[in-house]
């Protein structure tokens, strides 16, 4: 019998997390469409601009948050005392490992955020090819985040500082939350599946809710075997930035299951990897 006791204050405390996401993208937008309306500039690009700053801002509180109070992850002390009196030759050859260990990571990373793209893709085009209605919305959706033709100042936003901002607050300070708020030997595994969930709902709509919340499983999992938010970051980049070339690739109707069981395969693949290398 599993043994669980959950500290409610915490989970809540948690899903706020998004709610004040959400609240800075909000405040932040009305300002700006304020300013204009007052200045009487023009509001076209006012949508890229405070979206911009809403991440900068939220960059800025939860990556404080994240490394100001003591995390679930990371060294013990008595292990940074005794990695300390490693001899010069021991830290040569451990330099050497970490520099192999962390480039075999980054390129599983790299493959596994360029697969995850293609199976996410190639599922909504078999969706889209049989209930075109499911996704009308979605697709105006895409094309103000996702289009090429948006402008450098949104591309930069969705693929660098969106996955900064977002990886902090749910891989980052949300994690450990929920982390703690489990007390149980699966307190790890309770706590990617309830960030994730929220992951999803914070996307406010089923469509993403439903690719965002494995998403958030795998990259809770990254965080998990790492000690660290720079996987999920650097996943969570390469699958934002892959999205405005992948989604661009005319697939051919007979290729997209080939492709679908090719990307599950390789990104298993990548993952039983990822977690080789770290335990």
């Amino acid at each position: 019998m599993i043994n669980t006791r959950v500290d409610l204050r915490k989970l809540v405390i948690t899903c706020l997390v998004p709610v004040t996401i959400l609240l800075i993208h909000n405040i932040v937008y009305l300002a700006g469409t304020r300013i204009c309306d007052l200045t009487g500039s023009q509001t076209d690009s006012v949508g890229s601009i405070t979206s911009c700053i809403s991440y900068i801002l939220c960059i800025f509180i939860f990556g404080y948050l994240y490394l100001k109070y003591e995390t679930i992850f990371g060294q013990s002390q008595a292990d940074k005392t005794h990695s300390g009196r490693l001899s010069d030759k021991t830290k040569h050859a451990g330099k050497e490992k970490s520099f192999l260990r962390a480039f075999v990571i980054f390129l599983l990373i790299l493959i596994l955020g360029i697969s995850l793209q293609f199976l996410t893709t190639c599922i909504l085009r078999l969706i889209d090819i049989c209930r075109p209605d499911l996704l009308s919305s979605y697709h105006e959706q895409v094309q103000r985040s996702f289009s090429i033709n948006n402008g450098i100042i949104r591309i930069c936003t969705v693929a660098i500082l969106a996955p900064i901002a977002e990886e902090f607050a749910f891989r980052g300070t949300a994690l450990k939350l929920s982390a703690s708020a489990f007390s149980s030997r699966y307190a790890d595994l309770y706590a990617i599946l309830f960030t994730a969930f929220c992951f999803g709902f914070y996307h406010g709509n089923i469509v993403q809710f439903c690719y965002s919340v494995p998403a958030g499983i795998i990259l809770g999992c990254l965080a998990i075997w790492s000690g660290s938010v720079v996987p999920s970051i650097f996943l969570h980049m390469v699958l934002n930035a892959s999205s405005y070339i992948i989604g661009t690739i005319a697939i051919p109707t007979s290729m997209l299951y080939g492709i679908i069981i090719s990307a599950l395969f390789l990104s298993a693949a990548c993952m039983t990897g990822i977690y080789n290398v770290y335990k």
